[in-house]
């Protein structure tokens, strides 16, 4: 593994964005999955979840032929030691903060140059109530999401559904 990082890591820039293929956007795939929802609001309007965020997306400079390093596939590496995009929640209650932040999070680089990282956090957003056919109103919150400093002409945000899949979500109120 040593060697690999080594070889991969030999002319690789951090802070420039991977896309060698400047005439398109990188593709960033952005997949949430609900963790649970902390709170609701609603005189507020305010929802607070803990969620999770797998981006995925393409680096070129990274490939390597398994066979040449032990028949591996993928690296795991600290996230500062390779690019990766700064989501900030746009409509959020608190201030824009990177999801990362300062934490010790890891990416993935698989040997056909795709990118993997999982954010975790636990989000505060403004969610506007809908309270016409209360007490049995049902409320639709966005998430908004944005990578920090970099424009749609640089990247593209395929965003994913909301999945419960990983997540088990129950919610009681009352007694």
């Amino acid at each position: 593994m040593r060697q690999l990082y080594t070889d991969i890591f030999t002319s690789y820039q951090p802070s420039i964005l991977p896309n060698s293929d400047f005439s398109a956007p990188l593709q960033i795939t952005l997949s949430p999955y609900l963790m649970t929802i902390t709170q609701f609001q609603e005189v507020e309007e305010t929802l607070d979840v803990a969620l999770g965020l797998i981006c995925t997306w393409v680096d070129d400079g990274f490939s390597w032929t398994p066979s040449s390093y032990g028949n591996a596939e993928y690296i795991i590496v600290p996230h500062t030691d390779v690019w990766t995009p700064k989501f900030v929640l746009v409509n959020s209650v608190e201030t824009y903060e990177p999801l990362a932040g300062d934490n010790d999070i890891f990416a993935t680089i698989y040997s056909n140059g795709t990118m993997s990282i999982v954010y975790g956090d636990v989000l505060s957003s403004k969610c506007t109530a809908n309270i016409y056919k209360f007490p049995f109103d049902s409320q639709t919150c966005d998430l908004q999401f944005a990578v920090w400093g970099i424009t749609s002409n640089d990247i593209t945000i395929i965003a994913n559904p909301i999945s419960l899949a990983r997540s088990t979500l129950k919610i009681q109120i009352g007694n």
